[in-house]
């Protein structure tokens, strides 16, 4: 039996299943592929359609309610339904009591038509009464708290390898929409991407990323329909808590994003407030060629090498040419312009301007975008010295979104340049903390250790990097300068040497092998690699940096200030770190050393 307000009330079969699935999880948002898969599994869209409309208007006329002001079924656009009523433990006789919501404006409903309702407002006694019983049982109102997920790369099983931007998409919009959340803990995409490609036990990676819940998919191609089926599973319990299957045309996929992301969040939070649902399920573009071109720019941009990202700008430009009110495109292109800079593919003076004029059209478009105000932060920071606006734009994202700002690989180094070592060292930890697997997470602190004068630290943690990835050449190179920064430079060659051999286009990689076989005595081999940098900048951009730092590991301070010089007009992006990195420690004592500080706006 069930109570309206204390009267009861009479419903047809299928309206009276659909409150019945309505009421196994009140306040929370059923999907219409939900409803039709369990209600109406054998119909065709149409017939499903027709059916679903049919029983939630017989539902809402049975309870004197309406769409436009509802107090019992609310209609979530595109998305399905969800019960807004308050509904109060069963009382003895097996009744699920339902309460009122709180009073709206009036329905726009013929008063004869509710004089009429009234007095019938009844549902049927025993078979509503058992499921409605059931339901308390199955799935009761309290339930654990998920306080961390991890959102695994999608499964792309279009047959087409093309489609890989698509299924990696998908999974990036998931994790940026769930750190929306702010109790909930979500895996940062560095970490998670590790396991594509690979076939484990997503209970078992749970484990091994330390979260409560993972959520898996896949992707499936039927012409020109995608079919994404998702489930979440609780690691601790090794059960399924959620599972749901969609389809969804090409035109249409940015509608499948908010109605994973509002699903999800749904499992992870039953009572979002409406500020936090707007968050999680927020749409940047209605333009589906815009948001295709910004999909594949994400994937071409996190291939973190030079090709990747000229590609990424090339499709973030083409998004924000379909979509010119694209906020997200527009961050997206600041930070492949960042990329190219920051890898010495185009001379930041070239680069660092678009990567600020793209931002800062994000900025104007959407000035709740956490991910605009973080290009921005790191473009005033590396490239305008320009170090409140840093502070203000860093402040603005913590507020916005703290777990974007937390899982940036940049905010580490902000700190650093803003005097605070201990912070810097303290959000590199958390990162590893939470993925001791990650190569990447790993480097970041060894740098922080670096630049913050802990030479055994950094020692240790850039040989548990290397360990991790073999491959790193970066992480070769700051454990040879950390070597070096002690003065074993012997025991430092090698790995100079290896990160040298491993990043052949680096000009900093180069400088630092010189810089070290300066510091050996060896002053012929580093004046070598001067002539060689200078014979490649006739092809490509070249560091002034590079030549400086060879200049100061020859002790030739009057050249190696005037490369400094060079340094600072072309305006690159590691004097932010001149005031820390132990390479110019044989340059301090020079007032020129101060002077060039003062000019970044450095504090001496």
């Amino acid at each position: 039996m069930c109570e309206i307000s204390g009267a009861r009330v009479n419903l047809q079969q299928q309206p009276q299943q659909l409150l019945a699935v309505l009421l196994e999880r009140p306040g929370e948002v059923v999907s219409r592929d939900e409803l039709r898969s369990r209600l109406w599994p054998h119909d065709t869209f149409v017939d499903f359609e027709h059916g679903l409309n049919a029983a939630v208007k017989r539902l809402r006329d049975t309870l004197g309610d309406s769409a436009e002001a509802p107090r019992f079924v609310e209609t979530m656009p595109r998305r399905g339904y969800r019960f807004i009523a308050a509904v109060s433990s069963p009382r003895p006789a097996a009744a699920t009591v339902i309460e009122e919501a709180p009073p709206l404006p009036p329905a726009r409903v013929e008063p004869r038509r509710i004089l009429s309702i009234a007095p019938f407002l009844v549902v049927a006694a025993g078979l509503l009464a058992v499921v409605a019983a059931t339901t308390l049982w199955l799935h009761p109102f309290s339930r654990d708290t998920i306080d961390s997920v991890a959102v695994l790369p999608f499964v792309n099983e279009t047959g087409d390898s093309d489609s890989d931007y698509l299924s990696d998409g998908i999974t990036e919009n998931l994790i940026n929409n769930l750190t929306q959340l702010r109790t909930v803990r979500v895996t940062a995409r560095s970490a998670v991407f590790r396991y594509k490609g690979k076939v484990a036990d997503a209970l078992q990676i749970g484990k091994e990323l330390r979260v409560r819940a993972v959520l898996s998919g896949r992707l499936v191609r039927r012409g020109d329909t995608f079919i994404v089926s998702a489930e979440l599973m609780d690691v601790e319990r090794g059960t399924q808590m959620w599972g749901s299957q969609y389809s969804r045309r090409a035109t249409d996929l940015f509608a499948l994003q908010e109605d994973l992301s509002s699903e999800i969040s749904d499992r992870l939070r039953p009572r979002l407030t409406s500020e936090e649902r707007l968050r999680v399920t927020k749409r940047y573009t209605g333009n589906a060629d815009a948001y295709r071109f910004y999909l594949k720019g994400l994937y071409h941009e996190h291939r973190l090498n030079v090709e990747g990202l000229f590609k990424a700008v090339e499709y973030f430009q083409q998004a924000t040419q379909a979509d010119p009110s694209y906020a997200l495109a527009y961050a997206g292109l600041s930070d492949a312009y960042g990329g190219l800079s920051f890898f010495n593919a185009l001379p930041p003076r070239e680069a660092m301007p678009k990567a600020e004029a793209a931002a800062d059209r994000a900025v104007q478009i959407d000035e709740a975008l956490a991910e605009a105000h973080i290009s921005l932060a790191w473009a005033s920071f590396t490239y305008d010295w320009d170090w409140p606006a840093a502070t203000r734009h860093v402040e603005r994202a913590l507020v916005l979104n703290p777990a974007a700002v937390e899982q940036n690989g940049l905010y580490p180094y902000y700190l650093t340049v803003a005097r605070r070592p201990d912070e810097a060292i303290g959000v590199a930890r958390r990162a590893v903390d939470l993925d001791p697997a990650s190569a990447v997470n790993s480097h970041a602190l060894s740098v922080q250790y670096y630049l913050a004068g802990r030479y055994d630290d950094a020692i240790a943690e850039s040989r548990r990097t290397i360990e991790l990835d073999p491959t790193s050449g970066v992480a070769y190179e700051v454990l040879g300068g950390s070597l070096a920064a002690r003065g074993q430079y012997d025991e430092a060659l090698p790995y100079v040497q290896k990160a040298a051999a491993l990043n052949p286009m680096n000009a900093i990689s180069r400088a630092y092998l010189a810089y070290v076989q300066a510091g050996l005595g060896r002053r012929a081999e580093a004046l070598d690699a001067v002539r060689e940098l200078d014979t490649a900048s006739k092809q490509r951009y070249v560091p002034a940096l590079a030549f400086a730092i060879i200049y100061a590991g020859l002790g030739d301070k009057d050249h190696a200030f005037d490369w400094l010089e060079k340094a600072y007009q072309e305006r690159f992006n590691r004097l932010a770190y001149l005031r820390t990195e132990p390479v110019w420690d044989r340059l301090r004592a020079d007032p020129r050393f101060d002077e060039l500080l003062r000019r970044i706006g450095l504090p001496v």
